[in-house]
């Protein structure tokens, strides 16, 4: 029996957060169509229920992926032949019908979206045993072919290259596993191979170094690592499943039987949130990230740690789904911080951590304009005057002996707003008392210290 195994973070409030690993394995438990709402039981006992779905409304439909913003839906074998083939677009979030264009690919099998553009597979000609690039609005940018093409069915990216599974349905015997194909996305080399625990590919996902995969001929889904070692399988919710991908923390998977998509979760954890970045200012350090488009992410952790580990990290603060900006008011100026944040779902799981963003803590603009006692006091022969600026401007700074003579001018000319400190020596003074006197726009203050010698 294989699990598939996954970290969920469950840290406290200013604590160092610690990990469980929570394993989940299913397998198939009912045959058939799964409606809304049943129980789809796993091979450890564990239950989980089909969450939603929605209706495509397309004749045999084909190839599943999702943009980040909308699912994408092809058909094949459309009217009048042979180019009766479009590729659907249905909104993330409502699951209505919004556009279409024409397919490229006259029995398109398989679709993927590479972050930029979407790819279609074919298993017929124009594009023969290829596959098809796209810009989201539909023209074509090119092709490459496959090197190996006798019956290919689904398709994924990881942002460089392509895999397509391959069927071994007409040139192989019967039972004779299919495998998965990694191929240059700029020409189509061959580069590895899978050989999967199956016989056939009817859809495909690439999942940070693993795939996941749904095949017609046993009506099943399965998620493999590199290898092609099983790390979960079960019975496809459809008879016939056509596409398979991972979207807003979810699993789908498309059949082309009954013309729907379901929606199920197997705790996949949520998505990590993007564009994520640290800025230092005079009060705070201003964390930033792009909204997830998941609906189920609810809220939204906010991590600092003062070493790249993420392991040694703290939370510090969570604010709900609707946010995507944090002002930590904690950090100590001066000192180099490293922040992350993750996405919360609501059934309580957490993405993996963002990108780290580190940055050195700026101090905090003062309120006011003051003048502090210098340190220390009595001196011999230096001391540190320290004074607060709350706007930019010319400042002097000047020291007076007891008749009010001036002996030295520590400062005279523009200066920052901040905290600033100015060490004075007294080489060549005399023991006794002295004054110094800052002066900073409308500011004017005087402070008495003492040399002994």
């Amino acid at each position: 029996m294989c699990a598939f195994e996954f970290a969920v973070a469950r840290p406290s409030h200013r604590s160092i957060h610690s990990f469980s690993v929570l394993h989940i394995a299913l397998t198939a438990a009912i045959a058939g169509a799964c409606p809304h709402g049943q129980a789809f039981a796993g091979d450890r006992g564990i239950t989980y229920s089909i969450v939603d779905g929605f209706d495509v409304g397309v004749s045999t439909p084909s190839g599943l992926c999702f943009d980040g913003q909308s699912f994408r839906i092809a058909n094949y074998g459309g009217n009048p032949y042979p180019y009766g083939e479009w590729i659907y677009s249905f909104n993330g979030r409502t699951h209505k019908l919004t556009d279409s264009v024409h397919s490229p690919d006259t029995f398109p099998t398989g679709l993927t979206w590479d972050g930029h553009n979407l790819w279609v597979i074919d298993n017929y000609p124009i594009f023969h045993m290829s596959a098809v690039k796209m810009s989201p609005s539909g023209p074509v940018l090119g092709w490459i072919p496959f090197p190996l093409a006798n019956d290919p069915g689904g398709l994924g990216a990881d942002g460089t290259n392509l895999y397509y599974g391959l069927n071994p349905i007409w040139d192989n015997p019967p039972g004779q596993a299919a495998k998965v194909y990694k191929v240059d996305s700029a020409n189509g080399a061959l580069l590895d191979s899978i050989t999967l625990p199956s016989s056939s590919v009817s859809g495909l996902f690439y999942d940070r170094g693993t795939f996941w995969y749904c095949d017609n001929g046993t009506q099943g889904i399965f998620h493999i690592d590199r290898n092609g070692n099983t790390l979960w399988s079960s019975r496809s919710p459809g008879p016939m499943p056509a596409g398979i991908t991972i979207a807003q923390g979810y699993l789908w998977c498309l059949d082309g039987a009954l013309h729907r998509v379901y929606q199920f979760d197997i705790g996949i954890a949520p998505p990590i949130p993007p564009n994520f970045s640290a800025e230092s200012q005079r009060s705070n350090v201003l964390l930033t990230w792009g909204q997830s488009t998941s609906p189920a992410v609810r809220q939204y952790r906010i991590y600092r740690g003062i070493s790249s580990d993420f392991f040694t990290a703290a939370c510090i603060d969570s604010v709900n789904n609707s946010e995507n900006s944090f002002a930590d008011r904690g950090a100590q100026s001066g000192y180099e911080y490293f922040y992350w944040v993750t996405s919360v779902d609501s059934s309580g799981l957490e993405s993996h951590p963002s990108i780290t963003a580190m940055v050195l803590a700026d101090e905090p603009l003062p309120g006011e304009t003051t003048l502090y006692q210098n340190y220390p006091n009595p001196f011999n022969p230096g001391t540190l005057i320290t004074y607060d600026l709350s706007v930019t401007t010319h400042v002097r700074l000047t020291v007076f002996d007891l008749t009010g003579r001036k002996v030295r001018t520590l400062v005279d000319g523009p200066e920052l707003a901040g905290r600033r400190s100015v060490e004075f020596k007294a080489d060549g003074l005399s023991s006794g008392v002295y004054f110094y006197r800052l002066e900073a726009a409308a500011y004017t203050g005087v402070k008495m210290f003492m040399l002994l010698k």
